[in-house]
């Protein structure tokens, strides 16, 4: 079927070719775009997911937070997108959320040492806070001591100290008992 009016003895018109060729070429070219865009998505979160497991939480929450704009996804991208930065929006918000519940304390002259050894228990890492926010961290880790184990410039988790309690207290008690005064000794008073 042809769209214009072919004169006898023609196969083709010409016009009939040029459509055809036009929708060739829209296809393929639509075609080579869908694949270089879907390309080069997967390329941006393979990033993503190199910088999550080797680089720091700041660089990680920027390139995850750049693929919300990412041409192609794809509902498991999707979900991979959001429940990771979902994790390093809420550890942002928990760091940066202490240190000012923190800050206030102290500014309010509250020095609780016990809530505050705890609230700086839950920064375990200090990301996603400024430089003289690391320093004041450290600071106060020094100034109101351990909680569990925590150190000042040790950022590791919390040390099991049952064995060293029970250690001391045996050792307690022997001192204890060693101390008191025997059947022998109460004899030789007599």
């Amino acid at each position: 079927m042809s769209f214009i009016k072919k004169e006898a003895g023609d196969g083709l018109a010409k016009s009939d070719l040029m459509t055809i060729i036009a929708i060739a070429f829209i296809g393929s070219s639509l075609w080579f775009y869908t694949n270089y865009t879907k390309q080069q998505s997967f390329d941006k979160f393979d990033l993503a997911k190199r910088v999550s497991e080797k680089g720091t939480p700041e660089e990680a929450y920027a390139v995850w937070t750049e693929l919300q704009t990412v041409e192609f996804k794809n509902d498991s991208l999707d979900e991979i997108l959001y429940t990771n930065l979902s994790e390093l929006e809420e550890m942002k918000m928990n760091n940066q959320e202490g240190y000012r519940t923190i800050r206030d304390w102290i500014r309010d002259g509250k020095i609780h040492q016990v809530k505050i050894q705890k609230k700086l228990h839950t920064i375990q890492e200090p990301h996603f806070l400024k430089p003289n926010q690391v320093k004041n961290i450290k600071a106060w880790r020094l100034k109101f001591g351990k909680y569990r184990g925590l150190v000042a410039d040790s950022l590791t988790p919390p040390i099991d100290t049952t064995l060293a309690m029970a250690k001391m207290g045996s050792d307690l008690s022997k001192v204890v008992r060693d101390s008191l005064p025997t059947k022998e000794d109460s004899t030789q008073a007599k």
